[in-house]
C-alpha cells in the first residue's frame, strides 16, 4: 500500500525540470505548461506556470491532479521547483548543462489525514538543433535523485529513489511539446509536456 501511495506522488515530480533551455542567452520571460502522465492505471493533469531569468534560471511552481484507479483514489500535489543552467549552449559550447531542485506536498482526498513531500535534486543535459527557421530540436538527458515521506496518524514512512530520463522537445517559434520517458525502480513514467514561452 505504501509503495502505491509514493507512486501517487512520484509523477508530477519526475518531469518539468525547467524552461530556461527554451530562451536564448540573456533573454528573460514568462512561460506557462500544460502536462499529462501516466503509470500503471494512473493519471496527472497539471499546469505549471513559471519564469525564466537571462536565459539560465527558471523558477516556477507545478499545480497537478491525479487519479490512480488501482487505489481508487486522486491526489493534489503542489510543486515549487527551481532550475539553473551552469552551461549554456553557444557558438563555442555544444550542449546544455542544468541543475534543479523541487520540493513537493501531496494531499489525498479519499484518506483523511494522509499526505505525501518529496524532496527532490537533479540534472540534465541537452542539445538543441536548429531544424528550420522557427523550428528545433531538442533531446536531452536527465537523472534524479528524490524522497518521498508518506505520512498518516502520525506515522511517517520514507522512501528514496534514482530516476533516469529521456526527453525530446519539439519548439516552434513560442510553442514547444516535450515528450519524455522515466525510468525508476524497475518502472518507466510517461510525460506529455506542452506549453508557451513569452520572452
Amino acid at each position: 500500500m505504501k509503495n502505491k501511495l509514493i507512486l501517487l506522488s512520484l509523477l508530477i515530480s519526475s518531469s518539468l525540470f525547467g524552461q530556461n533551455y527554451l530562451f536564448e542567452n540573456n533573454s528573460s520571460g514568462f512561460h506557462i505548461a500544460g502536462q499529462i502522465s501516466s503509470y500503471d492505471g494512473s493519471t496527472l493533469l497539471g499546469v505549471s506556470p513559471g519564469y525564466t531569468s537571462k536565459g539560465k534560471l527558471t523558477f516556477g511552481i507545478t499545480i497537478g491532479f491525479e487519479e490512480n484507479d488501482n487505489l481508487d483514489g486522486s491526489s493534489t500535489g503542489i510543486k515549487p521547483y527551481v532550475s539553473y543552467l551552469v552551461i549554456k549552449q553557444g557558438s563555442e559550447m555544444p550542449v546544455s548543462v542544468g541543475l534543479n531542485a523541487s520540493y513537493q506536498y501531496n494531499t489525498f482526498s479519499e484518506y483523511d489525514g494522509l499526505t505525501a513531500n518529496r524532496i527532490g535534486i537533479g540534472a540534465v543535459l541537452l542539445h538543441q538543433i536548429k531544424a528550420g527557421k522557427n523550428f528545433d530540436i531538442i533531446p536531452g538527458a536527465s537523472v534524479g535523485w528524490g524522497r518521498t515521506t508518506v505520512k498518516l496518524s502520525g506515522l511517517s514512512e520514507s522512501e528514496s529513489a534514482i530516476a533516469y530520463g529521456l526527453s525530446a522537445t519539439a519548439k516552434i517559434k513560442n510553442f514547444y511539446v516535450a515528450p519524455s520517458l522515466t525510468f525508476s525502480k524497475g518502472n518507466s513514467y510517461f510525460d506529455l509536456i506542452f506549453g508557451l514561452i513569452f520572452p
